[in-house]
């Protein structure tokens, strides 16, 4: 066994907030409304901020457009490539890996990052800091 990257990060609440990601134990629809009675189907559990899209990690951190104080998605997409620029060698190791296009890639984008030791701080901050305004409204 490895311990992983992820659990060396140094601000408690960023480390929680991207433990709770990786382990599926957040607070978004996707995993939340899967406990109600009675269940609500994947397809229903819709994003608190857009309507449009399942609520995940992946829609919430690189798709979501709802959060106006987020930015709108270009804005989303400068800081996923401020994730790129943040270690070259990363990206060189990854060079079949791009800015996400569709939504099967966010999953492969977001393991990435968060495998990726010189990336993990600035990966763990972003989900902190995002999904803090999912967690405002009522789901």
């Amino acid at each position: 066994l490895k311990m992983r990257d992820y659990l060396d990060v140094a601000t408690p609440k960023h480390r929680d907030t991207l433990v709770s990601i990786v382990l599926s134990i957040h607070k978004l629809a996707v995993e939340r409304l899967r406990w109600t009675t009675p269940t609500t189907e994947r397809e229903n559990r819709l994003c608190r901020m857009c309507l449009a899209d399942v609520e995940t990690p992946e829609h919430v951190l690189f798709r979501c457009i709802g959060d106006d104080e987020l930015g709108t998605h270009e804005e989303k997409a400068i800081v996923v490539r401020k994730l790129q620029d943040l270690c070259k060698s990363f990206w060189s190791d990854l060079a079949h890996m791009a800015l996400p296009s569709a939504p099967r890639e966010d999953t492969a984008l977001l393991k990435a990052l968060v495998a990726h030791r010189q990336s993990i701080e600035v990966t763990a901050k972003y989900c902190y800091r995002v999904p803090k305004n999912v967690y405002k409204l009522p789901m």
